[in-house]
Order: C-alpha cells, then sequence, then structure tokens
C-alpha cells in the first residue's frame, strides 16, 4: 500500500494515536478501538468486541456513566466529554477522560465515535 493513500494514511493516524479511539455500536458493544486503548485495557481485538462500553467502568461510577449517555442521546447532545474510573483486565482502576460524539443516521442513533486519554495523574 502507498504511503498517499488516504485510507492507509488515516488508519496509520489512528493506530498510531496518543489517545484511545473507539467506537460503541448502537447496542452499546465496543465494536472497534485502536492499539493504545487495547492495551491500556490489556484485551486483545476478540475480547474488545464483546464488551459493553459499560464492563469497563467501574462499578461504583457505572450508574452515573450509564444516565450520562442516556441523557446525550435523549437530548441528542452531539458533543459530550465525561471522566470516571475504568478497570483493566488486571483490576487496575485508572481514570480516563472522553470526549464522545453521537452519530445520528436520518434521525435515529447510529453509533458512539469516542476519543479518551488516561488522566490516572492528572486525577491521583
Amino acid at each position: 500500500m502507498q504511503t498517499n493513500d488516504a485510507n492507509y494514511l488515516f488508519y496509520e493516524l489512528i493506530e498510531n494515536s496518543n489517545d484511545f479511539i473507539y467506537t460503541i455500536n448502537d447496542n452499546g458493544f465496543i465494536s472497534y478501538a485502536n492499539n493504545k486503548f487495547l492495551a491500556f485495557l490489556g484485551i486483545s481485538v476478540q475480547e474488545i468486541i464483546k464488551t459493553h462500553y459499560t464492563d469497563i467502568v467501574h462499578k461504583d461510577h457505572k450508574d452515573y456513566v450509564l444516565n450520562f449517555y442516556k441523557n446525550q442521546l435523549k437530548f441528542k447532545k452531539e458533543n459530550t466529554y465525561l471522566e470516571f474510573i475504568t478497570v483493566n483486565k488486571m483490576g487496575e482502576e485508572l481514570w480516563i477522560g472522553q470526549e464522545v460524539k453521537t452519530l445520528f443516521t436520518s434521525g435515529l442513533f447510529s453509533c458512539y465515535y469516542v476519543i479518551a486519554r488516561d488522566i490516572n495523574k492528572a486525577i491521583v
């Protein structure tokens, strides 16, 4: 593949980003995650596509996060920002901050695009 191919360049940008980039489908499952987010969570591509987005949220934050994103849909907010504790595969509790863009198709929810980052050092 040539380095001036737009699809290749876009893929390289996403996969080599310092941010966590992932998508959540209309059933709430993570449908894509870049390598940085997979490494942060300590899971594989095969595991991530079976993961509901609330499964990575710490139990103490789960209701808050779920309600926050339900309201994003209810009020059709295009972009939001939220900070919460995640739990990786090793059981470590880590803070992330994420911006979530809601994609609507013909007025109906289609998916979330997420750009997040590790903010643990800034919080703790």
